[in-house]
């Protein structure tokens, strides 16, 4: 046996720690240009909860915040399809618990 030899399970644990940091990056990004596309009254109402098949859906703290966000929607895609560079075709809002960090 060569004693150079990686074992198995640690190339996976590092295959598996690394697509798992991508999708957290991914998830940064998404969270990051959502903020920056809807600014400081509605990020702390608001909360990106999936990114799936080209929708991305918001959870919503309030219906009155949803209304304007809904009314806002052709923007916020424009703003979000720039930041992002991934090919976003739609958002969704739902009313739904917000969990902000902090």
């Amino acid at each position: 046996m060569n004693n150079n030899a990686t074992p198995i399970k640690d190339i996976a644990k590092g295959i598996i720690g690394s697509l798992s940091g991508e999708r957290e990056t991914r998830e940064d990004r998404i969270k990051e240009a959502w903020e920056k596309a809807v600014g400081k009254r509605f990020s702390k109402h608001t909360e990106p909860t999936s990114f799936k098949k080209k929708r991305l859906i918001i959870s919503v703290d309030s219906s009155s915040a949803l209304y304007e966000l809904t009314m806002r929607k052709d923007e916020l895609i424009t703003k979000l399809k720039s930041a992002l560079k991934d090919d976003l075709a739609e958002l969704q809002f739902r009313i739904g618990k917000i969990e902000k960090n902090g």
